[in-house]
């Protein structure tokens, strides 16, 4: 064997040896901090990759009549089919405008707008836009808007408190 095959050989086994570790060390972390981040940022804001994917026309299943302790108090349809509903528990108030787009490309469309709107804000933003789910969350603005399939959501709160314990519960 001449000396430039044979370090190609050494080469080779240290590459698949540093592999090996790597792969090693990231199963390691996969339960730990290091895989909760991978999980977090894969499921979105409130694991929102998690949650079943809405169906139908029906706005009382789109936009329920209860949300853990919060109560829809008014809801205002809209002519795309979609509608924004109030919700409240006690001076806690939430806004939910919900539209059914006819492709999930109009969809992520609408997730991408408030992307855009929100871009200079200021705070904390987090973004994924062009996936399932696309979302646009910016907690100091108590905000978030989110696709799932041709379905948008965009829900607001006058504050972040607020809006974590409804998004807790809201089952899409």
């Amino acid at each position: 064997m001449n000396t430039k095959t044979r370090n190609i050989v050494i080469g080779c086994v240290v590459l698949i040896i540093v592999a090996c570790i790597g792969s090693a060390v990231l199963s390691a972390f996969a339960g730990g901090a290091l895989g909760s981040l991978f999980t977090q940022a894969a499921d979105g804001p409130f694991k929102i990759a998690r949650r079943p994917m809405p169906s139908g026309t029906v706005v009382d299943d789109l936009l329920p009549v209860t949300v853990g302790p919060f109560t829809r108090a008014k809801i205002e349809p809209d002519p795309s089919g979609g509608a924004t509903a109030t919700y409240q528990d006690g001076r806690s108030v939430v806004v939910v405008s919900m539209t059914p787009y006819a492709s999930v490309d109009d969809a992520r469309q609408a997730v991408a707008q408030v992307r855009k709107e929100t871009e200079t804000s200021g705070g904390t933003r987090s973004y994924a836009v062009g996936m399932e789910p696309s979302y646009a969350y910016v907690p100091g603005l108590g905000r978030m808007a989110w696709s799932r399939g041709g379905y948008f959501f965009d829900a607001r709160a006058s504050n972040q408190s607020d809006l974590d314990r409804f998004m807790e519960k809201f089952p899409y």
